[in-house]
């Protein structure tokens, strides 16, 4: 009996800092960095590949018939009347939008700084509505609409079917992933896609 005593206190005396939580916190520390790690890991391989199908995804709205367009950059004006999805940013401006899919449901998005921005109606038109801002408007709209981004360092990417009309005198734009970049024009220029 005494050497199962022995043979017990020499086994409670190697597990002691561990039941006593000396060494638990280093345990959990590097686990808890592990899982950190691990969690940063995965969201960065699964983000990419979100971002990279989002126009697969959004191309069922406007069918076989969708076209894109990016735009980087711009001082000017972009309009898009499309059926499908518009995101972006304005650096300073106004941004425009109608909702013209009659869904009963507000299917856009304009934010300043994470805020909802506190729209206006267009005087010429009730049915848009107008947000102006020094700062940067951030915009995102689905389903069939119109929509007007002009100001300083417009950045835009388009999946839809429709059409756009581009005007500035800086940055640049292609359409339909096209291997090269083109200038905004200055006279103005209407493409369908």
């Amino acid at each position: 009996m005494q050497s199962n005593q022995t043979s017990l206190k020499a086994l409670q005396k190697a597990y002691t800092p561990v039941l006593d939580g000396i060494g638990v916190s280093a345990d959990n520390e590097r686990m808890r960095r592990f899982a950190i790690l691990g969690v940063c890991l995965l969201a960065g391989l699964t983000l990419p590949q979100v971002a990279l199908g989002a126009p697969a995804l959004l191309a069922h709205n406007c069918g076989s018939n969708c076209g894109s367009l990016d735009a980087q950059k711009g001082k000017g004006t972009l309009n898009v009347n499309g059926n499908g999805s518009e995101w972006g940013t304005v650096a300073g401006g106004t941004v425009k939008i109608q909702d013209k899919s009659h869904n009963g449901h507000k299917d856009w998005s304009i934010t300043i700084g994470g805020n909802d921005c506190k729209t206006t109606e267009d005087p010429s038109n009730p049915a848009i509505q107008v947000c102006k801002s020094s700062k940067t408007i951030s915009f995102l709209t689905g389903t069939v609409w119109w929509l007007s981004v002009s100001g300083t360092d417009v950045n835009a990417s388009v999946v839809a079917s429709g059409s756009f009309y581009v005007k500035g005198s800086s940055g640049r734009y292609r359409l339909n992933n096209a291997t090269k970049y083109k200038p905004w024009p200055s006279g103005g220029k209407f493409f369908t896609f």
